[in-house]
């Protein structure tokens, strides 16, 4: 195997890889003034960043794997995130440009409300499911907020590998 060979394999396999490390990553803790602890969501944002850049990298049983790892490390409803992120690569793959726009505020916007809407949903489940617990708003808009914050980032990234991917391919 040649040194082109190995890198075309190594960067053929980075959609799963990154999702799963990112996932991973995601599983760990963070707090904020020792009483907060907010969840970054870097999973989500990876997988939904690689079905923006290239919806055919990653199938459908992979979408759905990768879905149930986050609920299992989100204690989300097991498959709500499967389910969400699902029909949003479909909605991605019937046209490419749905997620992505010509402008970048576009594709943020869009990610914003998907982020929001995954975590309203995500929120009245688990209120309805234990009616006596509590949701803490502070974690709830801190998680949006850092999420979106973040997302460019992991968009730039996912866009730099995805364009290895197509030159390797190609």
């Amino acid at each position: 195997m040649t040194k082109e060979e190995f890198k075309k394999k190594i960067f053929l396999t980075m959609p799963l890889s990154t999702c799963i490390l990112f996932i991973f990553l995601d599983s760990i803790p963070f707090y904020l003034l020792n009483q907060y602890s907010f969840n970054t969501q870097f999973g989500l944002t990876i997988l939904y960043c690689w079905i923006c850049m290239n919806p055919d990298l990653l199938r459908p049983i992979t979408i759905l794997f990768l879905g149930l790892l986050i609920d299992l490390f989100h204690d989300y409803l097991f498959g709500f995130t499967a389910i969400l992120v699902s029909i949003v690569l479909f909605i991605q793959k019937r046209d490419i440009s749905n997620l992505t726009g010509k402008n970048f505020k576009i594709t943020w916007l869009r990610f914003f409300i998907f982020i929001l809407i995954l975590n309203i949903l995500s929120s009245i489940v688990f209120k309805i499911l234990n009616s006596d617990s509590l949701i803490n708003s502070f974690e709830f808009f801190y998680t949006i907020i850092l999420t979106s914050m973040i997302f460019p980032f992991i968009f730039y990234f996912t866009y730099y590998l995805n364009n290895k991917i197509i030159y390797y391919v190609e």
